[in-house]
């Protein structure tokens, strides 16, 4: 059949030399696709090296080389920095959800199915000892008695019958009293309240005024609650815990080079494309460790990290090895500190915002 005079997608006109639309990059021909044509295109846009993503990564393996080409003008082979950091971020956290969903947090959730069945429990036992009492007075018959005593311990084997009928709840942080002992403020909710009332009815009701006592209460009534649920919202939010760091990894990369001419934006760069190999590095880690020992996995994982990081500031900043060394030590040291403030922060925020 023969090619169109204009372009099946935008529209413009085409030379009968054209074998690509100018204005949209459409290839130049007709409608009509044969079964040979949709399959080609299919393998070829699937397994093309010259896509993207594949040289994205190709570049991302070798230290330094993505961050160098995209400020060298080389941009348009290669996926935005923004683009590669969240998509890398987020099948890092996709993978690290479904192994922890298989790594024993499911006890978490039986916490509070456990408090549910204690309560309900004592609560059956309480009306079999009112009835007992009931059928002793009725029948005061000595095998009856005998009999009515043994079911109530029959009952009650095994089960925390005789445990206080109320949960304590924290509603403060834990801190540090004048004797030298850590302690917080806890509230001790009755079980039957605890199990039906709403959260802020209970701050309410069990005289809870400030504001940060009633939001600690609520949040951790909330948490037994929830179970493992916490855990997956907390790390939800590690993906913009990590964007946001990078202008603050960028700014202090800035001060390592301040006398080095290279603008913010290239620092914050050269964060994103590190990154982007530690996560894609850490996914890998995780799927292995699944088959091999998880803690050599792990020890070789910081390794690489650490080579790749080091190879990456001497081949983008460009000198030498001893500043390159004391640049990385301090930018270490720096990291440690951000990571693990943000880290603090998050988990802080994710608690009270559940």
């Amino acid at each position: 059949m023969e090619n169109p005079s204009n372009c099946l997608n935008c529209g413009r006109l085409l030379e009968a030399d054209h074998r690509f639309c100018p204005q949209c990059g459409q290839k130049n021909k007709s409608s009509f696709v044969s079964v040979r044509e949709f399959l080609g295109d299919f393998f070829d846009q699937l397994f093309n090296l010259d896509n993207r993503i594949f040289r994205t990564l190709a570049a991302l393996l070798v230290p330094g080389k993505l961050t160098e080409a995209w400020f060298a003008g080389r941009r348009k082979p290669f996926n935005h920095p923004l683009r590669i950091f969240i998509v890398s971020a987020a099948i890092m956290l996709t993978v690290a959800t479904f192994l922890l969903k298989n790594s024993g947090l499911e006890e978490m959730n039986r916490l509070w199915e456990r408090e549910k069945i204690t309560f309900y429990e004592k609560k059956d036992y309480h009306q079999l000892d009112s009835l007992s009492q009931v059928l002793k007075s009725e029948f005061p018959q000595t095998p009856v008695a005998e009999a009515l005593d043994s079911l109530r311990v029959r009952f009650a084997f095994g089960k925390k019958v005789n445990r206080p009928d109320s949960i304590e709840v924290a509603a403060g942080l834990i801190f540090s009293n004048p004797k030298g002992t850590n302690a917080r403020r806890t509230v001790k909710v009755a079980g039957k309240d605890a199990l039906e009332m709403r959260e802020k009815d209970l701050a309410n009701k069990y005289g809870l005024t400030g504001f940060w006592e009633r939001l600690f209460f609520v949040q951790n009534i909330r948490i037994l609650k929830a179970g493992d649920e916490v855990v997956f919202y907390a790390l939800g939010n590690v993906i913009w815990m990590m964007l946001l760091m990078m202008p603050l990894l960028a700014l202090a990369l800035k001060l390592f080079y301040i006398r080095h001419g290279h603008y913010l934006v290239e620092h914050l760069v050269f964060a994103l494309h590190t990154h982007s190999f530690v996560f894609i590095l850490v996914t890998v880690a995780f799927l292995v460790g699944m088959l091999t020992s998880p803690d050599v996995v792990a020890l070789w994982s910081v390794v690489i990290t650490a080579l790749y990081v080091l190879l990456a500031m001497k081949r983008y900043y460009r000198q030498g090895w001893i500043k390159t060394l004391i640049k990385y030590s301090l930018a270490s040291f720096m990291y440690l500190f951000l990571f693990s403030a943000a880290m603090l922060l998050t988990s802080v925020v994710s608690m009270l915002l559940f």
